[in-house]
């Protein structure tokens, strides 16, 4: 059952983001980046890796399609010659704000048949995710 709501949750998600050629994954490193970037002065890919949970070279590939459409920048890191300082370009930032809102909107549609138990659902997920190998 969860396949499917989560098969069902990617798909609307995938179709929200469709007009900014955005996929759901590019999304998803976007996203992290855009967040991580509050936190940190050096983003780097694995950096990324880590907070969306995906693996390195899968969010190496998301982020050099992203620096091809102009929307992210990578250079060596100051601090690790090995690694890639990750950052948002303004293109890249005024896209991803329009993606949040699409995506937050197409959220707020796909989960309102929960009312009033979407904060323990959440918690209920937050749960699992919390106590699994990653």
């Amino acid at each position: 059952m969860l396949w499917r709501v989560t098969g069902v949750w990617q798909k609307g998600v995938s179709e929200v983001l469709e007009p900014l050629n955005l996929s759901h994954s590019e999304f998803v490193a976007l996203a992290s980046l855009g967040w991580l970037q509050t936190r940190t002065p050096e983003v780097t890919q694995i950096h990324i890796a880590t907070h969306a949970r995906m693996q390195p070279m899968l969010a190496s590939k998301f982020l050099r399609e992203l620096e091809q459409k102009g929307l992210v920048r990578r250079v060596q890191s100051v601090s690790d010659i090995r690694a890639n300082a990750v950052s948002l370009t303004a293109k890249g930032d005024s896209m991803l704000q329009k993606a949040i809102v699409l995506v937050e909107a197409f959220d707020k549609q796909f989960f309102s048949t929960l009312r009033g138990d979407i904060g323990h659902f959440a918690k209920l997920l937050h749960k699992i995710t919390s106590t699994s190998a990653s």
